[in-house]
């Protein structure tokens, strides 16, 4: 919840090459990003995809490694070993600490649907 309204995060997982979604989690994770990020007012807040901005670039931005990442799929049975399972912990993680923030990178899809709607 940011200034009183609740958001939806949608992760798209459907590449069309049929890849796998990749994960990496840092327990602590250091950045002058985190910064930036944590000067932020809550809600939402567009970044134009430049050079030093906190627009994510994971290699150019030295976020991570192509090569730390591992495949994840979406939904398999067993414990601990998909990304629902692997988002559901942070999720719940955060709800029950009520300092925590949760950080969501991409497009807004509410706008993205908008900006369809009026093309057609």
């Amino acid at each position: 919840m940011a200034d009183n309204a609740d958001f939806r995060i949608a992760v798209n997982v459907q590449s069309a090459d049929g890849s796998e979604v990749e994960f990496l989690v840092r327990s602590h994770f250091v950045h002058p990003i985190t910064d930036h990020l944590a000067a932020l007012p809550e809600g939402l807040h567009p970044q134009p995809p430049k050079p030093a901005s906190i627009a994510l670039d994971f290699i150019r931005g030295n976020l991570m490694q192509p090569q730390e990442m591992i495949p994840l799929p979406l939904s398999v049975p067993g414990p601990d070993n998909d990304l629902n399972e692997k988002l559901d912990q942070f999720v719940q993680r955060a709800l029950s600490n009520e300092s925590a923030m949760i950080y969501a990178f991409g497009e807004c899809l509410f706008q993205n649907m908008l900006s369809r709607m009026n093309r057609l």
